[in-house]
């Protein structure tokens, strides 16, 4: 391959890399009451349900969130269906640049979280 050639390749390469490592798995960090409402009113509109529940410290230890579909139960706590064939939902927080994202993991949908702040996490 000529000089051009693998100039081109190592930009490219190059570029891809700058990519990746603008976008890193995030933690959120003291997310007021329009974060999380942004957080489930986003979760709500993209699985197409009315409401998502979710727990207190979501997205605070783990850039990971994984959403459940809630399971209709009988007066004895059983499900009323043995047969389960929904899949749960993975999403990751990611920190690119200034910006808070929800990155959906199944079909790579990002969600902006305008409202949130958030930092680079290791996990």
């Amino acid at each position: 391959m000529s000089a051009p050639g693998w100039l081109g390749m190592l930009l490219l390469t190059a570029s891809q890399s700058l990519v990746a490592m603008a976008e890193t798995p995030a933690l959120l960090v003291r997310p007021d009451a329009a974060a999380r409402d942004q957080l489930r009113a986003a979760l709500s509109r993209v699985l197409k349900v009315p409401t998502v529940t979710l727990a207190d410290d979501a997205l605070l230890r783990d850039s990971l969130l994984v959403i459940e579909k809630v399971r209709p139960r009988d007066a004895r706590g059983l499900q009323l269906d043995g047969r389960d064939r929904d899949k749960p939902e993975p999403f990751r927080l990611l920190k690119v640049d200034d910006a808070c994202l929800l990155l959906r993991l199944r079909t790579g949908e990002r969600i902006a979280l305008p409202a949130s702040h958030c930092v680079a996490s290791n996990n």
